[in-house]
């Protein structure tokens, strides 16, 4: 029941073409298990010992062919949307497993290594991205002695806190939000996750009735102490008006701090074409005190 209803806060835009080629890289990293499922329902009939067995089979099925319906109205084929298989999928796999290979397979030892062997590969196929990112990350914080390597969010962070003062805010632009947690600075905006509600859809970090200008206006007329702008995708593809009215503030009330440069595992992300996000370049921008402002001359025109 929650696998549906909570399709009913993330429906995307409707009438869009479902997004054949994000489907499609989601379902090879589940290969093994759709495998698994459709062999399941293949063998089933031999697999089952009794009717409440079949019943349940088939209840599974169901589920599976929910699901990936559901798929072509959220049509952006997000990878986290196809988790939602992974429930019947297991428990169908989990059949296949027992009753087709671990009952004819006689020894305690030759069926702890064959759950092993599928341990390790589950392992692997959940993991692969974030194993072989940390091998490459360790490399450059051990072997290389740069120990904030990959991880922008606690740069900026260690940077920050030590100038913080109780009641200072941060304004962070962008998926870096975790820099809140790490500073325990003031938040100025409703809207975390990206500093901005959502231009387009409800349920994501926003509402349609909050527009991204009034919320931009509203956050800047607080004059957070320090904005956060990670140089990404979100900052490049904010509203031109939007963003307009973020660079005069920046230019006319602010200096910048820091600039932090992107680490380069975030457009090597190993396998994928997804990133991690800690890696990203970001500014540090800070709100310029009375104090902070050039003296005039004071010599006769």
């Amino acid at each position: 029941m929650a696998n549906l209803v909570a399709q009913r806060g993330f429906v995307d835009d409707p009438g869009q073409p479902l997004e054949f080629d994000a489907a499609f890289r989601a379902m090879v990293e589940q290969v093994p298990l759709w495998f698994g499922t459709l062999l399941t329902a293949l063998l089933s009939r031999w697999l089952v010992r009794d009717g409440t067995e079949v019943r349940a089979v088939h209840f599974l099925l169901v589920w599976v062919a929910a699901i990936l319906l559901l798929q072509f109205f959220l049509w952006i084929a997000a990878d986290h949307y196809f988790l939602q298989f992974l429930p019947p999928f297991c428990l169908l796999n989990g059949l296949l497993l027992g009753r087709g290979l671990l009952t004819n397979v006689a020894g305690q030892r030759a069926r702890a290594g064959l759950l092993a062997v599928v341990g390790a590969l589950t392992l692997f196929g959940v993991s692969k991205n974030q194993l072989v990112n940390t091998a490459y990350v360790l490399r450059d914080r051990i072997l290389h002695g740069r120990a904030w390597a990959a991880d922008t969010p606690r740069r900026i962070a260690a940077d920050l806190k030590p100038l913080l003062r109780p009641g200072d805010a941060i304004y962070e632009v962008g998926f870096l939000p975790i820099i809140y947690h790490l500073t325990d600075a003031e938040i100025p905006t409703r809207f975390a996750f990206t500093g901005l509600p959502h231009a387009r859809y409800a349920g994501r970090d926003g509402c349609p009735w909050v527009p991204q200008a009034v919320e931009m206006r509203r956050v800047l007329d607080t004059r957070p102490r320090f904005i956060v702008i990670e140089q990404g995708l979100f900052y490049a593809k904010l509203d031109p008006k939007v963003r307009a009215i973020l660079d005069e503030c920046l230019a006319r009330d602010y200096r910048l701090r820091w600039r932090y440069d992107m680490h380069w595992i975030h457009r090597l992300y190993p396998f994928e074409r997804f990133v991690l996000n800690a890696a990203a370049g970001a500014e540090v921008h800070e709100l310029i005190e009375p104090t902070d402002q050039p003296v005039a001359s004071a010599s006769a025109p």
